[in-house]
Order: C-alpha cells, then structure tokens, then sequence
C-alpha cells in the first residue's frame, strides 16, 4: 500500500504519521531483524583474519560490508521505501554470492583479487580514448601501467561472471530469481514504475500514485535475513566460530515467519468490486 504524502515528501510530518502503522504491521519481521542483528555484530570480534590467508581477509571484509547494506535495508523499510530496499538488496544479494563463494573455494578467491586489475585494465582503456577524463585527471602513463597489469594477469585475462560464483557458493536460485529480478528496480525497469500507477489500463488511469509504502516489506525482509543467516553459516566455519542456542532460535523464528509468508502468499488475493 503507498500512503500519500505532502509537498515535502517522504520527509514531511505526514510521511512520518504513517511509518508507525508501517512499522506494526510487519513488526514481527523487523524485530527478527533487530535480533539476527545483534547477533552478527557478535561476530565482529571472532574474525581472526590471519594477515596472509586471502580467504580470510575476504570473508572478513565481505562479511562487514553485507552486514551495513543489510541494517541500510531494515533502515529503509521502516522510512517505507521499498524499491530503495529492493536496490540495496541486490547488491547484498551479489556479496553473499561473492563471501560463500570465496570461502568455499580458494581459487575464486583469487579470482576476486585479480577482477580489481581487469577492472583498472577497463578504466585505462575508457581514459586513453576520454578529452574529458585527460583534461581532469593527473597525467597516467597508461601503456606502463596496462602493461604491468597484464603481466600480472598472465592468463588470467577473462573476467569470471556472477553466476560462476553463484553456483560455487550453493546460491545459483537466487542468482536466476530474486537478483535478476531485483535487477528491474536497479535500472529502473517500464515494470517496476507500475505500482506508481493506480491501474494497468491506461484508459483507466485517474492518478499517479506517490508516497510512503509497505509494499513487499516482509519479502524484502525475508529476503535481507535469509542472505545474512547464509553470510553468517559462512563466517561460522571460516573461523571456526560454534553454533549457540541463540543463533539456533534466530534460524527456528526465521523459518516460522518463512512459513507463515509462504502460507499466506497461497492465500488467494480479494478483487476489488
């Protein structure tokens, strides 16, 4: 549902009167995200990353950057703006594939670390052929540079797609589902401008819809939590970290709530008169 707001949108007084029913209706999922919170930030201290081990430093890393983009979704969901959710989602969605994949196997991991220099090889070939970037940027001796780099790569050139590590890390569904999906709102898809209308038919059209909204709130949390708990089961072995009666409750209420959102999505959906 998208509730109207006033000429100083999402932060006017009249945007703010609506995120408290927001924030009931879905408290059960935001309060499991207040725990399963307090719960990985319990993990920050038990990341031993040994200086040397690539696979440490990276889970480590990984791991700190998910969980900010996880409470920047729960954040975002209780100011009611979904499809802001939605774009942070995917990008959590690509570091989750990225940290269970890099913990299962040492060779993406190194992938990973070589991806920054084809990257760099990409932006000396945008800046050898860019007035704009020359005129802005100190000199770059690029050829040297490009050369470095590739001697560096050796034959290691090719870049290694999502999916690849979609598939080590165990997540190759949500790879073809929810990310591509989510891919929609990132680049701002014809179909994901639709809930801003109040029918499919244009004939019918009377208003564009504009405000504060729950739309999809406990899919976005499902979604956020279920990444975290598998971000989570990742960093528990890399470091060796033991299962707890409270992490064993937080995984019980997540598959409680799961259930309960599955069974009511079966539900079938009133049609207006």
């Amino acid at each position: 549902m998208i509730y109207a707001v006033d000429r100083f949108g999402v932060l006017g007084d009249s945007a703010k009167k609506h995120l408290d029913a927001i924030r009931i209706k879905h408290s059960a999922w935001f309060d499991h995200g207040d725990d399963l919170n307090v719960i990985l930030h319990d993990l920050i201290p038990k990341l031993n990353a040994h200086q040397f081990n690539v696979q440490e430093l990276l889970v480590a890393t990984l791991f700190l950057r998910a969980l900010t983009q996880y409470q920047s979704v729960i954040i975002l969901a209780r100011q009611g703006l979904p499809d802001e959710c939605k774009i942070i989602l995917r990008s959590l969605i690509e570091l989750v594939i990225y940290l269970r994949a890099i913990h299962k196997d040492m060779d993406l991991a190194q992938e990973y670390v070589r991806s920054h220099d084809r990257e760099r090889l990409k932006m000396l070939a945008t800046y050898d052929k860019s007035d704009f970037l020359q005129s802005r940027i100190p000199p770059i001796d690029s050829k040297t540079e490009r050369e470095k780099i590739l001697k560096s790569l050796g034959d290691k050139k090719k870049d290694i797609p999502l999916s690849v590590y979609a598939k080590a890390a165990g997540l190759l569904d949500v790879y073809h589902t929810a990310y591509k999906v989510l891919c929609g709102t990132v680049h701002t898809g014809v179909e994901d401008l639709q809930r801003h209308f109040n029918s499919t038919d244009p004939s019918t059209l009377t208003e564009i819809r504009y405000g504060v909204s729950d739309d999809e709130i406990d899919h976005i949390l499902l979604t956020g939590t279920e990444l975290m708990l598998h971000a989570m089961q990742s960093v528990g072995e890399r470091f060796s970290i033991p299962e707890t009666t409270v992490t064993d409750a937080v995984v019980k209420k997540h598959k409680e709530l799961a259930e309960i959102d599955s069974e009511r999505d079966k539900e079938p959906v009133a049609q207006p008169n």
